[in-house]
């Protein structure tokens, strides 16, 4: 399964606060997930990553591994990447999460 992270910031005007806006679809282009409330990047992610296993829970159930793409301005650092994999591994319907 594929996971892609989309971040969008929008400024503000004379009528309204700028804003960001995140957005997190499948491989299919379907939402899993959006957030336009201030979220932190690395909240979403995860999120985005129980939207996923709730999907493969719901459609199948086997085994899946999972790709996370996050935009170029997005780095989550190595040793969080390994938390989110072992933390979403453990569970059975994910065989590995990866971040590209």
């Amino acid at each position: 399964m594929q996971i892609n992270i989309n971040v969008n910031q929008y400024e503000g005007n004379n009528f309204r606060h700028g804003y960001r806006g995140l957005n997190a679809t499948d491989e299919n282009n379907k939402r899993l997930l959006s957030d336009i409330s201030g979220m932190s990047v690395v909240e979403f992610v995860e999120k985005a990553l129980e939207q996923a296993v709730k999907s493969i829970v719901d459609n199948s159930g086997t085994a899946e591994a999972i790709t996370v793409n996050l935009p170029a301005e997005v780095v989550l650092p190595a040793a969080l990447q390994t938390h989110l994999n072992d933390k979403y591994s453990a569970d059975p319907v994910v065989s590995s999460v990866t971040f590209a």
